[in-house]
């Protein structure tokens, strides 16, 4: 069988300087990695805001356009919601417009802005254009780090799309691990402690999954690195260390605190 010809995908996406993007994909001084054990990062390229169209939504035009630099091809389209309780819709065209995946409702009501770019790249390793948009809260301080990853990836004719919750995506989340050709993205979440009779002190910790691409699916994937999943102590000025003083059970205690889903998978009834 024929290998996919990701050189061509990626000549497609049109690679791009990624320092333009102002977004971090964790806090650095609080990463997963120590400087310089961090895997290779899986290579994408950015894809700007070509037109907005409206009518005017909250101040804001009320669909955005994303293509790559040459202009030709498909198309990523970000749609503000006209309502409050839903979120934004994200949708696959032709390069004429005509609908290839969506318009579905992939973000949570809460999350309403839209980026000023996204990400292009094969993720799945099958020869063709799989994206990444990142949604935030548009907010302030830590809240504004509150964000979901819509991973769309190419299924046939089609795309399935998937939301990764998470923290100020970026390009430093997506990395290559193990010997395939598909992409793996690091997950991350703020976790509390909250008052409990266990830790009568309230600590914050940084909490790290692998999330990987596995055909038209994503899966949790921590055993690709023994490192995962890694929880830091949001304490000093830098830490890249993982916690010791918590137990398993503990951590777990914490977690269900918000009970933040891995991921999930945009539904048909999503799908309008």
């Amino acid at each position: 069988m024929q290998q996919p010809n990701t050189s061509r995908v990626l000549a497609f996406c049109s690679l791009l300087s990624l320092a333009s993007y102002v977004a971090l994909a964790y806090w650095p001084d609080f990463g997963p990695f120590f400087p310089g054990q961090k895997p290779p990062r899986f290579q994408l390229s950015e894809w700007g805001a070509i037109s907005e169209k409206g009518p005017v939504v909250r101040g804001f035009m009320k669909v955005r356009v994303y293509t790559s630099p040459a202009g030709q091809g498909l198309r990523v389209r970000a749609i503000l919601p006209e309502q409050d309780q839903s979120g934004v819709e994200i949708e696959v065209t032709d390069a004429a417009g005509s609908p290839i995946a969506g318009p579905a409702v992939a973000t949570s009501p809460w999350l309403q802005s839209r980026p000023p770019s996204i990400y292009c790249g094969d993720l799945n390793g099958d020869g063709r254009a799989d994206f990444a948009v990142p949604v935030g809260s548009g907010g302030n301080g830590l809240g504004a780090m509150a964000a979901e990853l819509v991973v769309m990836l190419s299924s046939g004719p089609t795309y399935r799309i998937w939301v990764i919750p998470t923290m100020a995506p970026g390009p430093e989340d997506f990395l290559r691990l193990g010997e395939g050709r598909s992409c793996t993205i690091i997950k991350t979440s703020y976790a509390n402690s909250g008052a409990h009779s266990d830790s009568p002190r309230r600590h914050s910790y940084w909490v790290y999954n692998l999330v990987a691409v596995r055909g038209d699916e994503l899966v949790l994937a921590n055993d690709l690195d023994p490192r995962f999943p890694k929880w830091i102590w949001w304490a000093g000025s830098s830490n890249h260390k993982p916690v010791r003083s918590l137990s398993g059970e503990e951590k777990q205690r914490i977690w269900n605190r918000e009970a933040e889903p891995f991921f999930r998978e945009v539904t048909r009834d999503e799908i309008r």
